[in-house]
């Protein structure tokens, strides 16, 4: 990691770590206080929340400075989601999607979004045919429907994975433009301050986002950065278990951490 960090930002693993730390206080402190509310989807917690990430940069970390952003290479973002998701997994989504997204758009565009503006990341269905499934762009406008698009209820704009032609790109979709946004999981169990949205698309004005490789850039930082949230909820988990098991007496007058279950055999 030390050697990737500083290959283009001159970020060496001291200064990195400052960073990931001031992300993991900032997840203990912030959503993880604010869990219970995050979980059934308070709406004026989940925007302190993102707020509060915004103001210490992390929405946008892969932005240049001259941008508004931090100037973080690709390979930086996975462990500072994963501090996050150690806080909330939504809010750790949200940061993902926002950092790929805006990563992707053109710099001037990039730059001139609002400082708190929140846009998502939609990536391809899949299936067995590459691109079979994905909404259709051509002569700037796209139209497909995406049942469900994790974290883009309420985003303002939206970068989406479509088809064009035989190929697979990126565009861009303002929040004013004429796409259909509805809540589509009302339930839904996990990552909830990452709201599901069904997107429906007819001829919506959209601008192609130029590069080769931009979509499958945006999926690869999407794949990393989900794993990355797995590992910090599991991180998570493991501590509240552990502290369970330190303050949970038996019978015996024992935590259950210090219980030997070999002892403790009939």
């Amino acid at each position: 990691m030390e050697a990737r960090l500083d290959v283009n930002n001159g970020i060496d693993a001291a200064e990195f770590a400052e960073f990931v730390a001031v992300a993991a206080e900032f997840a203990r402190a912030v959503p993880g206080a604010a869990a219970l509310d995050l979980d059934v989807k308070t709406p004026d917690t989940l925007e302190r929340c993102w707020h509060e990430l915004c103001a210490i940069g992390l929405d946008r970390c892969l932005l240049g400075e001259d941008e508004g952003g931090i100037g973080m290479p690709d390979t930086a973002l996975a462990p500072l989601v994963e501090a996050i998701a150690a806080g909330d997994g939504g809010l750790a989504l949200l940061m993902l999607q926002s950092n790929i997204a805006l990563s992707s758009l053109a710099s001037e565009r990039a730059a001139a979004i609002a400082e708190t503006a929140r846009w998502a990341f939609v990536p391809g269905a899949g299936g067995a045919a590459p691109c079979a499934e994905l909404p259709e762009f051509h002569h700037g406008r796209v139209s497909g429907s995406v049942r469900f698009a994790l974290g883009a209820e309420n985003a303002d704009g939206m970068v989406l994975v479509c088809r064009y032609g035989d190929a697979k790109v990126l565009v861009a979709v303002e929040r004013d433009a004429e796409a259909k946004v509805e809540r589509s999981l009302d339930d839904q169990l996990g990552l909830r301050s990452a709201p599901t949205a069904a997107l429906t698309m007819s001829d919506t004005p959209a601008v192609l986002i130029d590069g080769p490789d931009a979509a499958e850039r945006a999926e690869a930082l999407l794949n990393a950065g989900v794993a990355a949230i797995a590992r910090g909820v599991a991180a998570r988990a493991g501590e509240l278990a552990l502290e369970y098991a330190e303050n949970r007496y038996q019978g015996g007058g024992r935590p259950v951490v210090a219980v030997d279950r070999e002892d403790d055999r009939p």
